[in-house]
């Protein structure tokens, strides 16, 4: 199972927490480096920002994969930064 996309959550958030619960890794709290913030992008909307200041896309995957890398890239057109995460499948238990 991969579950991925605009949360509009944080990880301090029930939605995030119940991800969580029911089993599910979070590919940049387990390999990603540094805060990993993708919202806003840069010189969007809200241009007055020079840098993301929160996290609300994820990766989330089961015990039948590991997390490798995960990074920030931008995203032409959107209002987020795209999390790439860099999965490798180690099969069902």
């Amino acid at each position: 199972v991969i579950v991925l996309g605009d949360f509009n959550t944080t990880e301090r958030q029930v939605g995030y927490k119940a991800l969580l619960a029911a089993g599910l890794s979070n590919a940049h709290a387990e390999a990603g480096w540094g805060l990993g913030f993708t919202y806003p992008a840069p010189a969007t909307r809200l241009s007055w920002l020079f840098f993301p200041v929160i996290r609300i896309d994820h990766v989330f995957y089961d015990h039948s994969w590991r997390a490798l890398e995960t990074w920030t890239a931008s995203l032409m057109g959107s209002d987020h930064l795209a999390l790439v995460a860099d999965l490798e499948w180690i099969g069902d238990d």
